[in-house]
């Protein structure tokens, strides 16, 4: 709902030179500014409260996709944003940019350089916690890095890894990974701890594809680690070859792992626009018994594993499965519902919006 009000200037009636409409990002709406306020806001960006900063990427991005500023105005919010010390609004920056890519999907030339603005905004800020976090004193004694700096580092890493596909962190993740499992000829210098098992594991899945599931999997049984096997799993999630997609959906379907794991995988390769097609037929094919292998709670959000489509007809493809299959998920209604809402509203945002999105970077 859309509200309005009106506030007195102050009594010289002098107009802002900028404005916020949520000073201290404490109220639960978004806001709209026009073209020039949103380019205003965004220089005044290093001086916003983190709740500012964090609304202020929240309201553009949704400004966008209402039609309301063009994504040049938005651009500027987020390049702003990925400079700023919180890792919540660089997160918030990330997610923006990262949702923007996913609009150029179909458009090789605008997705490659989409990519390659990731790794120019997001690159840099890499290389400013690395630069904080090494003495600049040969002799001093390196500071102890914050928990916040670590999960910065890690969170940046994964996104220019994952995203990005940065050359350079992935071949040390892919080396670190298969490293880890004892495959021949492999090392690295980066050590590997629980926060880097997710990224590393899925990239050297993408990268050296079945030898390295094979490494994996006999790897698992020699460590009894809860995260270690979580990470196997969001790993095995992120495959994107056709050809592994059955065999990675077969794992799930084994139980092998254990029920959670066993969602998350599927979970993750419907979710892989490369592989998606293939395993919303094995989804299809093999329901029954998926639900039985994972864990009972998570029947009812069955229908979330689609959620993330978006194309003319998922909505009618999800529905038929359900009023076919449905009986084995009781509870579905609300979950198949959000998902319906998120893939109309993808569609319809993919349809309005690709377009502009595709020009803008194929202009950079």
């Amino acid at each position: 709902k859309r509200m309005t009000m009106s506030l007195p200037l102050d009594e010289d009636g002098a107009c802002p030179a900028w404005m916020l409409p949520n000073a201290g990002g404490k109220g639960y709406w978004r806001y709209d500014l026009d073209l020039l306020g949103w380019r205003l806001l965004a220089d005044q960006f290093g001086a916003l409260k983190p709740g500012e900063a964090l609304t202020a990427v929240d309201s553009a991005m949704a400004s966008f996709e209402a039609g309301r500023i063009d994504i040049g105005s938005l651009m500027a919010i987020i390049e702003a944003g990925s400079r700023r010390d919180d890792r919540r609004i660089v997160g918030a920056a990330a997610g923006a940019l990262g949702d923007l890519a996913k609009l150029v999907r179909e458009d090789a030339e605008a997705r490659e350089i989409a990519r390659q603005e990731m790794i120019r905004i997001f690159g840099p800020r890499l290389d400013m916690v690395d630069l904080e976090s090494t003495s600049l004193e040969p002799d001093a004694e390196p500071a102890e890095e914050s928990e916040d700096t670590r999960i910065l580092r890690s969170m940046l890493e994964r996104y220019l890894a994952r995203e990005a596909n940065e050359p350079e962190l992935r071949a040390s993740f892919v080396s670190a990974a298969g490293a880890f499992v004892g495959m021949a000829g492999m090392r690295s210098d980066r050590v590997l701890n629980s926060d880097d098992f997710s990224t590393a594991f899925a990239i050297a899945v993408q990268d050296l594809g079945e030898p390295f599931i094979d490494a994996l999997m006999a790897q698992r049984n020699e460590i009894d680690d809860p995260v270690f096997a979580l990470a196997i799993a969001y790993a095995l999630g992120e495959n994107r070859d056709p050809a592994l997609s059955e065999r990675v959906l077969n794992i799930a379907l084994s139980g092998e792992l254990g029920p959670r794991e066993s969602y998350t995988i599927v979970n993750g390769q419907m979710r892989e626009p490369q592989v998606e097609a293939v395993a919303w037929d094995w989804l299809q094919l093999n329901f029954q018994q998926f639900v039985t292998v994972i864990p009972a709670q998570r029947k009812l959000s069955t229908p979330g594993l689609a959620s993330s489509f978006c194309y003319p007809g998922a909505v009618d493809e999800l529905e038929l499965m359900f009023d076919r299959m449905g009986r084995l998920a009781p509870g579905y209604e609300r979950a198949l519902s959000e998902s319906v809402e998120r893939i109309e509203l993808c569609v319809a945002l993919q349809d309005e919006k690709s377009d502009e999105v595709i020009a803008f970077f194929k202009q950079r």
